[in-house]
Parts: C-alpha cells; structure tokens; sequence
C-alpha cells in the first residue's frame, strides 16, 4: 500500500475548483455546480493516480519476487495496521527534497487563508500549535539544525477537513491560482531530490509467555539507581538478549509481565506471564522458522509436534516442521539454554496484540496469586495456645460462628500437594488494610488498598524441609542453621493480586491491620518469599517444555 504526500489533497482540489470556474464561463454563468460535483464522484482522484505511478515504479526497483506467506492468525479481513497479520510488515517513507519551497508555500497560504476568512471555531483544533517537547535542551548542546525536508505539522485528515471551508473562487486566488502557477512553472526546471529513505515495521510483533525465576538475586527489571548499576543484569535482559539476536541487529524490544516480584523473591509453578514487544527487527518469524527448519534437517529430533504427529526429516517446509508457526517453543529452548539455570521461560507463542495488553492487564489486578514463605516466630515460635487465638480471630473476622478449636501446634493433618508429607493447620482468610509500604513509598501513591486474602496454611518447617522434600522446599533448608528450627514455620497462602506479603507478616509498623503478627499476639516476620502460582490463563498453556 502506498500512501501520497500530505499537501496532494490541496493540488486535487485546485484542480477541481479550476474546472468548477472554466465551467462557469462556458456556460456564460449558466453552468450548475452539480455537474461538476457529479464528475468528481465518478472521476478518479488524484491520490490514486499517484499511487497508480509510484506503485508501478518501486515494483520494478523493490518487489524483485512476490514472496506470500500464511498469516499466523486468522483474519476475515487483513488490512494495512492489522496486527494478527504478517503480509504487509514493512513501512518504506521517502523523504523529498523541496528546493523551490512550493510545497511548503502552499500549506502556509492554505492555514492562512482559513484564518482570514474562517471563524475561528471552525479550525482552531484543526490547527493547534505542535506541543514542545517535554525535556529542555542539555546545558551546552547546540540546538538541532532543521531538517531540509518539507514537514507540515498539518496531518492529512485536517486537510480533509480544511479545504471545505473555503470556497472554490477564494481558495484559487489565495492558495493555488492553476493558471498563474503553470506559466511559472513551465519555464523553471523542477528537480526532485530525494532527501532520505525509512524503513520500518507498522506495527510490533508480541511474544508471550511464561517465566520461573529461580535466583534469589535478580531483578525483574534492570536495577539502575542514580545512573549506577546495582546488579549486572536480569529477568528482561535474560529473556530478551537471545530474542533481539534472533530478530537481527537494531531489533528493540518493550517488556511487560503481570504483576512483578522483589529481588530476593522466587518465582516457581508455571511462572508469571509476560509479553515482549518486539519492533524494527530485520528477521522475520517465517525466515527464522526457515533457517531453524534447515538446521533441523540433518537428521537431529525435530520440534515435538506430538505422539502422532509425522515430520518428514528430509523436508525444510515451515509448515511440516512446525505444525503451529506461533508456536516458538525452540526460542524458548534457546532462552533457557543461556540463563545459567536463573531463568526458565515456557509457553513461549505469538499473540496478537490486541489481546495481549488487555490480557496483561487484568491478570495484574484481578487475578489471585498463591505464595510461600518461610516466617520466624521470634517470642518461642507457635504454640497450640496461640493457633486458638488465630483461628478465633480468623473466625470473627470472617463471620463465622465461635467455636471451640481443636487445632494443635505441631499440627497432624498431612498435605500431600507438594509431592511428600507436610504436616499443616489451614485456615479461613480475612481482609486487610493496606497503606502503601514503607519501603515502596518513594515510587508508588501514598495510598489504602483493601485486599481479600482467601486462605493461608501453616505448616511444619520440620517435616515441610525433610529429606525428600522436592526443590521448591529444600532452599529453605538454609535457615534451620540460622535460627532455632522451634521458631521457624512455613506460611503458605492465596491472597488478591497486588497484596504487600512481607508487611501482611509483620504489619510494617501497623501499616496493614490486621496482619498476621497482630492476629497471633506475638512478632513475627518473613525470612524467604516464594510466587507458587500465578492464577492467569493467558497465554494458553502449551506442551510440557521439560523444566
């Protein structure tokens, strides 16, 4: 698709309103405007003229072969800034050369002629002052210079909207006068020059996914503090390194997940689901499905399509070696292969955008998430005395009826979801009060959030830490040599996104009421802090990855 250069419009209507005028004197001032309205209707416009020519003449400099390929989404109707669709993913602009000015003279005699003659209701919001820029120029960095090129700060659709204001006879003899203008220019040799060509994507391509944070040392984010990095990488720079050197040199990329974790925090079960935003990349999907078919075709195991699936070894067809071209489940195995086991990510697909953000967004703040961490009862550790008094608690907090409690501490009901026996007491939730931590108060809104906590569980460190507890727990062994093992449980609960756990533990000064410290009648605080799950359906789960 090919689009005309701005100020195209302005010469369009000039044409017309010359033949409106050489109408009306023919016809000796008898001549009806609606003939010429009824010819412009059928006629051809002159935007599609000029992309009729230019189209014929980058087809023989650009379009050496029609390469077509399958869309990765299906699309009732692909269009030019369809997302779900990689047909037409190359945006070329041509920047030309306007020596004589004319261009620009026009566009100036057209805003000024619609001030004169127009009320300012009429074009006051068509033509706003372009806003300045939001930084100020550095101390002693020369201004840019400005381009050569011919820039309107009138868009197309304002000029839409702007010619019909003026009369045919007003804008021939302040804008563009045909006949004064084609004697001129009959006798002046008009060069084009062009100032520069921009090749770029029209719109980005999303990656999601799922990742699984194992190192208690990382940041989601890189963490820069007053211009000096604090650690040497993390979770995005980890995920996006060996995806920007897929998609080729000057690929750039925008990372999002759902929610986030602390540094010291580990992110386990199926992950947390992010996107990558991945936007003026020199590769595209089809040639990488292409090349990494090639690499597969020597004979090595290909891509697992499934217990029935048949691939043709032999064959380097896109679509015989990955079935579901979304599907980049071997970028995934490439990105796993370069973390140094700090950073798994699965379910790895293309999405379409559309979906994407939104999906994002409601798994943040309306999904709930599950975590386990191990806590210091520092006053003696639990007592069966002081689960009596959580769980009554608990129980008015809730609306249910007083009972008498027949929970004890160590408690002797056997959980067996963590692949072992885990002695555990679980309990119902409550909601709390949030004030903004202090220790996030320098970056998040001073304000108090209500969240539900749906059930917490509280199990034996001994038993939950025993010889065949699976790896989730066995990291916890490390604090038995720090603290009486008496004193230490593990905490384990489902709470509303976007609840603070650390200050739910120890109430950060009676900032969150009730938190769990109150609730017991003793301190207690958070040692290691586990995401167990992350309850998002997005992006849709795909064959088991073998993490």
């Amino acid at each position: 698709m090919i689009s005309e250069p701005v100020d195209i419009s302005l010469r369009d209507r000039a044409i017309w309103a010359l033949l409106a005028d050489r109408h009306q004197q023919a016809a000796a001032g008898d001549g009806k405007p609606e003939d010429i309205t009824a010819a412009a209707a059928v006629a051809v416009p002159a935007k599609v003229v000029f992309r009729n020519l230019a189209y014929s003449l980058l087809k023989q400099q650009l379009l050496k072969r029609n390469i077509i390929h399958k869309a990765l989404f299906v699309s009732d109707i692909p269009g030019w800034f369809d997302p779900s669709t990689e047909q037409v993913s190359i945006l070329v602009t041509f920047n030309l050369l306007d020596p004589s000015g004319v261009s620009k003279l026009y566009m100036d005699r057209l805003t000024d002629a619609i001030k004169q003659t127009c009320q300012p209701r009429l074009w006051s919001s068509l033509l706003a002052a372009p806003k300045k820029p939001r930084k100020s120029r550095p101390f002693g960095k020369a201004a840019p210079v400005p381009s050569p090129s011919v820039t309107s700060t009138v868009s197309r659709t304002s000029i839409k909207q702007l010619l019909p204001l003026l009369p045919d006879n007003v804008f021939l003899q302040k804008v563009i006068d045909l006949q004064k203008e084609a004697s001129e220019l009959s006798q002046q040799s008009v060069r084009v020059q062009l100032l520069s060509v921009e090749v770029s994507r029209v719109s980005p391509l999303i990656i999601a996914g799922r990742y699984v944070k194992l190192c208690r040392k990382l940041p989601q984010t890189p963490w820069i503090l007053d211009g000096e990095r604090k650690l040497e990488t993390s979770v995005e720079e980890l995920i996006a390194a060996p995806v920007v050197s897929a998609f080729g040199p000057g690929t750039k990329y925008n990372f999002v997940s759902s929610g986030r974790e602390d540094i010291d925090v580990r992110c386990l079960g199926l992950g947390r689901p992010f996107m990558l935003e991945i936007s003026n990349y020199a590769h595209t999907l089809v040639s990488m499905l292409t090349a990494e078919g090639k690499h597969l075709g020597d004979g090595t195991p290909r891509v697992d399509a499934g217990d029935n699936a048949k691939i043709n070894t032999d064959s380097t067809d896109v679509g015989e070696i990955f079935p579901a071209p979304g599907d980049l489940s071997w970028m995934a195995r490439r990105i796993n292969l370069s973390t140094d086991r700090r950073v798994f990510v699965r379910d790895l697909q293309v999405m379409p955008i559309a979906s994407a953000n939104a999906s994002l967004k409601q798994g943040e703040f309306k999904k709930s998430k599950r975590y386990r961490a191990v806590c210091w009862c520092s006053d003696g550790g639990l007592s069966t005395e002081r689960i009596h008094r959580l769980e009554a608690a608990l129980r008015v907090l809730s609306g249910l009826p007083a009972e008498k409690s027949t929970l004890q501490w160590p408690p002797l009901s056997i959980a067996t979801g963590l692949r072992h026996s885990t002695n555990f007491i679980e309990l119902p939730g409550w909601e709390i009060n949030q004030l903004t931590p202090i220790r996030v108060l320098h970056r998040r809104t001073l304000a108090c959030r209500q969240r539900k906590i749906q059930w917490v569980r509280l199990a034996d460190f001994c038993s939950a830490v025993a010889e065949d507890a699976p790896f989730e727990l066995q990291d916890f062994r490390v604090w038995a040599g720090q603290y009486p093992t008496e004193e230490l449980f593990l905490l384990e609960l489902c709470c509303e996104a976007g609840t603070y756990v650390k200050e739910l533990v120890h109430g950060d000064f009676g900032r969150t009421q009730p938190n769990l410290s109150s609730l017991l009648g003793c301190p207690v605080d958070l040692l290691a802090l586990d995401v167990v799950a992350v309850d998002h359906d997005w992006p849709p789960c795909l064959p088991d990855p073998g993490l």
